[in-house]
């Protein structure tokens, strides 16, 4: 749910993304390297109106007077779409008991961004930072399944050995 008490939509948007994150039940350093692709694309979005600065995917030419409301709102909203399409974009039951509705948030958002030039060129500097984090991020290898992969040594079980449990990987 957007917070009117946070200063800027940047920190609005990053408290959306943490709740979508969370409510999706990815697991703890999991949901961090989805925030990161958030905050790296909404980087990104402000880095192509703003300049100042170098981005960290794709450099992305944006128009004279982008909105960065706009570009950050759009940014913010489909980074966490392309990882968690349903996960609350719908009525799923987890996030609408956290209060979270990205797609409720994200309509809202640029409802009260106004209309025109602006508002558009910023969407789409917005939504192409989004896809040039996800293009620059697939096969990085977050998927890949710890349990087969790990160079760490194989302990036989007993008192105080902790073992990756597939499929689970609860913490010790």
């Amino acid at each position: 749910m957007l917070d009117p008490t946070l200063p800027n939509t940047v920190q609005q948007w990053n408290k959306v993304a943490e709740d979508t994150v969370v409510s999706s039940g990815a697991f703890q350093g999991e949901g961090e390297i989805y925030m990161a692709y958030t905050s790296a694309a909404v980087y990104d979005a402000i880095v192509a109106i703003q300049g100042g600065f170098e981005p960290y995917g794709p450099p992305i030419a944006a128009p004279a007077g982008a909105s960065v409301d706009a570009a950050v709102v759009e940014a913010a909203y489909r980074t966490p779409s392309t990882y968690f399409p349903s996960s609350c974009n719908t009525t799923n039951a987890a996030c609408m008991a956290l209060g979270v509705s990205l797609l409720a948030d994200y309509t809202s958002a640029m409802g009260a961004i106004p209309g025109g030039t602006a508002k558009t060129d910023g969407m789409t500097v917005g939504a192409a930072a989004a896809a040039g984090i996800a293009a620059l991020r697939n096969g990085d290898g977050r998927l890949t399944p710890i349990a087969t992969t790990s160079p760490f040594e194989k302990k036989d079980t007993g008192p105080a050995v902790w073992r990756l449990t597939p499929t689970a990987f609860a913490l010790p």
